[in-house]
Order: structure tokens, then sequence, then C-alpha cells
């Protein structure tokens, strides 16, 4: 599997050298025809200096060139030229070229000037310039200049035209190319192996907060779910990436947790029963022949399966809130009809005798959601409130209704609820200790309205205000 490392490394690099590979040609490629160009520019003013040397006189042709004034063309590695008619017969040649038989080829279109690489006379590679021109005549003091487009035009017809043919060495040439090649290389090189230093360098510390991570996400396990990941970092993403990992730990080890203490209160639940249950069967036994102990067997026994029924049932509509396995069916209802017909038939199932009193700022306040849900939350939130509050006191339900969202207030006094206790309110099988003693309590009432809540999208929200707890509903 590859690297994260080398998967930004490895391309990033590739790009690099292939553009500066293609960068280094293209700087070569240009370097050697500047150097091209400059070098037929020598070599051109070369010949433009012999041709200087050539006029027209009243005896014909004169051509004044003096070895000891040009001396690249005499002596070692010397270079050359030869002067000719159009028709190529020799007028004059260099000293170098005495005795030398050369093959030069004097091209037939008579261009005014023409490059061509050769091989010299001692073997050398070089490089020829053939120049045509019109020689000049010579002008006495007291005669007019040629000035005039017509007098220009008489000298061109008059005078014959010459040839001029200059070859040097290449090598030159050839070794500035080189180095200029070799240095343009040379640099590129050492600009690669800067660049991957650089990139390699900063790609890794770049990546040393994720290999930071890495080192701590592989030290995870179950036991240091609890400890946040922390790694220095001025990076936005790295933030972004710890913040979110450090969420979601949270609620891993919330969850497993709250799976510990779930195991934990089950079993308790379950064995306070079963215990009952053993225990009556130890009266039966002892008293199996009196009628009335064996009616009261029977009583009890179907309160306390009805007592584990009930738990059972509470956490399997748990687990299917939970997971959203609940199968909604919104249709619009009148919330205000539906707590007081839970409100009545709650009252009445407990026996109780507190009083429920509903406000409403409306005769009727119609919402649109699940109303079998909506009616399990109201049921729990009623049974809930009745069942913890001192005997001779009021529950108070309010409903209201503000522009499109609907509140249901339910507000009851307690004896022993504390603030910190409201954290705990939602959790399975929470209840005071005061409260633990009493059967039809399982702890598991606000858990269901936390979780059909949710479901519903249903925002709930605790409150203790002195002695009055309260738990608030919006939708």
């Amino acid at each position: 599997m590859k690297s994260l490392r080398s998967k930004i490394l490895f391309p990033s690099l590739i790009g690099i050298v292939l553009t500066l590979s293609v960068t280094a040609l293209l700087v070569v490629v240009f370097v050697s025809k500047k150097l091209d160009k400059q070098f037929n520019g020598l070599l051109l003013l070369k010949a433009k200096s012999l041709i200087l040397l050539a006029e027209y006189e009243e005896e014909g042709l004169e051509f004044d060139y003096v070895s000891d004034m040009m001396p690249e063309f005499t002596g070692l590695n010397p270079d050359y030229f030869i002067l000719t008619n159009a028709k190529g017969n020799e007028i004059a040649r260099s000293e170098s070229l005495d005795n030398v038989k050369i093959s030069w080829q004097i091209p037939l279109q008579e261009d005014d000037v023409v490059f061509r690489d050769v091989r010299l006379p001692d073997g050398r590679q070089g490089r020829i310039v053939y120049v045509w021109f019109h020689p000049m005549i010579e002008n006495d003091a007291d005669e007019p200049s040629l000035k005039t487009a017509d007098q220009l035009r008489i000298w061109k017809e008059n005078v014959p035209k010459l040839v001029v043919a200059v070859a040097v060495d290449r090598k030159p040439l050839e070794i500035i190319r080189m180095n200029a090649a070799v240095g343009v290389a040379g640099g590129m090189l050492l600009t690669v192996l800067l660049i991957v230093f650089i990139v390699s360098y900063q790609t890794a510390k770049g990546l040393r907060p994720f290999y930071y991570l890495i080192r701590q996400v592989k030290q995870l396990d179950e036991k240091s779910l609890h400890k946040p990941i922390e790694v220095p970092s001025d990076y936005e993403e790295i933030n972004l990436i710890v913040d979110q990992l450090n969420k979601s730990l949270t609620g891993l080890n919330k969850a497993f947790v709250r799976e510990r203490e779930f195991s934990s209160n089950v079993a308790h639940e379950l064995r306070t029963p079963i215990t009952e249950l053993i225990l009556l069967s130890d009266v039966i036994q002892a008293g199996l022949n009196d009628p009335d102990v064996m009616s009261q067997f029977f009583v009890d026994s179907l309160e306390i399966a009805q007592h584990m029924q009930g738990i059972v049932e509470c956490l399997l509509n748990l687990a299917r809130a939970e997971s959203k396995r609940e199968i909604l069916v919104s249709e619009k209802f009148d919330l205000l009809s539906l707590v007081e017909n839970k409100s009545v038939q709650i009252k009445s199932h407990l026996n109780s005798i507190q009083c429920v009193s509903i406000t409403a700022n409306k005769d009727s306040l119609w919402v649109e959601n699940d109303s079998k849900a909506m009616g399990i939350i109201v049921s729990n939130l009623i049974n809930n409130a009745l069942s913890y509050s001192p005997p001779e006191t009021t529950v108070e339900v309010a409903l209201s209704r503000q522009g499109s969202q609907v509140e249901l207030l339910v507000s009851n006094e307690v004896v022993d609820l504390e603030h910190q206790d409201l954290a705990h309110l939602a959790d399975y099988f929470w209840r005071k200790e005061t409260a633990r003693s009493h059967r039809q309590h399982l702890g598991l009432g606000l858990s269901m309205v936390q979780a059909l809540s949710k479901l519903v999208s249903v925002s709930i929200e605790f409150s203790l205000s002195g002695s009055t707890f309260s738990v608030r509903l919006r939708m």
C-alpha cells in the first residue's frame, strides 16, 4: 500500500523534473541559435572586411590584401578565403590556401549571403560564408560620388559581381555550445537536487502531524478512549480532523460506558423480580395446602411477570427508536386533544391524587407529526410528572403556538432533584435512590422521551428552578 508521502512526493518531483528538462532543452536550443547567429555575424564581418579591399580602377580590379594586416589567414590552424567572379574563376586566395586544391562549390543562385558547414583543407570542421558583391569604383576627389538611383543602377550594370568565400574553424563554436549545454545540464541537476531536498523536507515537515496522529490512533484501545488525541499543529485541516476524532472517541467511549452500565442495570433490574419469584416459590412450598397462600402467590407472580414484561417492552421500544427502525407516519392531529386524552388515561391508571392543569393559548393546536410517537412522549412525560411529584400538588401542562412553532411545557414539583441530576435524567435506568424501591418506576421513561424526540425532530430541554422541574418540547 502506498504511503501518503510517496503519493504526494513522487508525482510532484516527476512533474518538476519534466518541467525543468523541457525548460533546459529550450534554453539549450535558444542559446545554440544565439551562438550560431553571433558566430555567423563575426564570420560575415570578416568577409566584409575583405570586400572593402576590392575596388575597380582604370587598370582593372585591385585587391589590396596584405597578409601582415590579417594574420588570421596565415600560421597554424589558419582561416581561409578565396575571391572569385560570379562564374567561379579565381581572383585571389589566402596564403593558407597556397598549393591547396579546394572543393568548395560556389552556390549557383546569386544570394547576397550563404552560410554552410564544410570540412576545411586541413581536416577541421568549419563554416564558410559566401558573399556576392559589386566592388566599388575608385572615386577621385573631383568626381561625384554615387548617390543618385540612376548612378547606382549604372554602377551595378557596368561593374561585374564578385564572390568572396571565407571559411573558419567551427571548433570554438562547438566548445562554447558544449560548455553552455553542460552548464545548463549541471544547473538543472543542481536545481533538481535542491528541489528534491526542499520538497522532501517540506513534505516530511508538513506530514509530521499526520504521522504523530497515526501513532496515537494505533495506540487506541477500549481502555484509552477517554484520553483525547493531542496533535501539535497549526494546520486548520489537521486540527479539524483531530477535533472530529476526539468527538467520535468521546461518543464511542460514552457508548461503551453506557453499554457496560446498561448490562449492569438490566442484570440488576431483572435480578430483583427473579429473586422475588424464588422467594415466592420457597413460600408456596412451605404453605402448599393453604388456599390463601396459593392465591397470593399467583397474584404476586403475575405482578412480577408484568414488571419484567414492561422492562423488556421498554427496552425493545428504545432499541427501535435509537436505531431509527421505527416507521413514522406523518399526519395532522390536535396536540391539545392528545394531551387531554393522555392525561386522563395516565391519571386513571396511576390512581393519582395529584391534579393535572392543562392550559393553551389556542382552542386547538394542530401539528403535523407522528401521532403515535407523540402520544408515547406525552404519556411518559405526564406519567413521570405524576409519579415523582409530592402528593396534593399540581402537574402543569402548558401549550402555546408562536408562529409556526408549537411548545409543550410539563412542570411538576420535586423533592430531592438537584441541578447535577439533569445530565443523567435520560440515562437508562437512572433514578434517584429514593425512587428505586418503587417497582413501577423502571428509569426508562425520559430515555424513551429523548429517543423518540430525536426521531420525530422535536427538541427537548430539562430545567430545574427551585423545586419546580420542567420539560420543554418544541416542534
